[in-house]
């Protein structure tokens, strides 16, 4: 979870990290809405109120400590760090359907047919390809897998798996959506 935020934030030092890290598992934040977010202030950490509002607006998130007349800055703060482990943490715990299909070949191509309900990621390893396929629910899929010069019909079963199994084998080299 943490290399997943470093590598979303790469310039943030890792005392932020460490700090955002903290907030997190202190239980201080709290869910106020779909794009809100309330971070409970901690005095040993310099924090001079009780709480602190966290807002999603415009594509960019906004923290009250931002605002204050003792701070004028405009960085990523640590309240939004623990609101950003928050969401990833969500993320990574959640319950997603998935399969994954290995192409063993050099010239690859996985074609769904007649669904489009159906996300297919595309990875590269080594010599070999696998296509990660997430659906919203539990679902079996006909595609079609183009491997070199032959043309395989496959029936595709996604099935329950954790955020954090996928992001896995996405981040195992390099996710290519199709």
């Amino acid at each position: 979870m943490i290399k997943e935020l470093r590598s979303r934030y790469p310039g943030k030092s890792r005392s932020w990290v460490r700090r955002s890290l903290r907030r997190f598992l202190s239980n201080d934040v709290r869910t106020l809405g779909s794009n809100a977010w309330v971070v409970r202030g901690e005095p040993s950490m310099g924090d001079r109120l009780p709480q602190y509002i966290v807002r999603f607006i415009n594509g960019k998130y906004v923290c009250d400590c931002q605002m204050t007349a003792w701070s004028s800055s405009r960085e990523i703060c640590t309240h939004i760090g623990a609101v950003l482990i928050s969401q990833l943490y969500e993320e990574f715990m959640k319950t997603t359907y998935a399969a994954i299909v290995e192409a063993d070949c050099v010239d690859n191509e996985l074609i769904i047919l007649g669904n489009n309900e159906v996300v297919v990621d595309r990875v590269a390893q080594g010599g070999a390809t696998i296509y990660v396929v997430r659906t919203r629910q539990e679902a079996t899929i006909k595609a079609l897998l183009a491997c070199n010069d032959e043309i395989r019909e496959l029936i595709i079963g996604t099935k329950p798996m954790k955020g954090w199994e996928v992001m896995k084998v996405m981040r195992s080299n390099t996710a290519h959506p199709q």
